[in-house]
């Protein structure tokens, strides 16, 4: 009856971890696109280093997310909305770097300098949670 029953507990921690597992794999599939492409965007059309920083904090958030999907709901929430405003700075990013070079092509305008000071100085904002 004991072996049975620690047999059991295994299968269902080994089923209920494989649920979890999957079902992480998913929103990564679905959230991980966008990251990249809204890195990439942010990197190329403004500055490197505050895109590239900004990338390691999301994937040290996406681990934070993953570790609180295996507890309850209350413990991956922080992760979820840390990794959105991470994702929002980026977008941001990338919108303020297409403006900046629709002004340098059309008015002769450069504002980038002024534009990195300003994200590289907010990057580090990102740490406050």
């Amino acid at each position: 009856m004991g072996l049975v029953s620690i047999t059991t507990h295994r299968l269902l921690h080994s089923f209920s971890l494989q649920l979890i597992s999957s079902s992480f794999r998913r929103n990564c599939m679905d959230a991980y696109p966008t990251f990249l492409a809204v890195m990439w965007c942010a990197g190329l059309c403004l500055s490197q280093a505050p895109a590239a920083f900004s990338g390691i904090i999301y994937l040290v958030v996406r681990q934070k997310y993953f570790v609180g999907y295996m507890g309850q709901t209350s413990q991956s929430t922080p992760g979820y909305l840390f990794g959105k405003r991470i994702l929002f700075f980026l977008f941001l990013m990338c919108v303020v770097g297409i403006f900046n070079y629709l002004l340098l092509r059309h008015y002769g305008s450069d504002y980038k300098d002024y534009v990195e000071t300003i994200t590289g100085a907010a990057s580090a904002l990102l740490l406050i949670p």
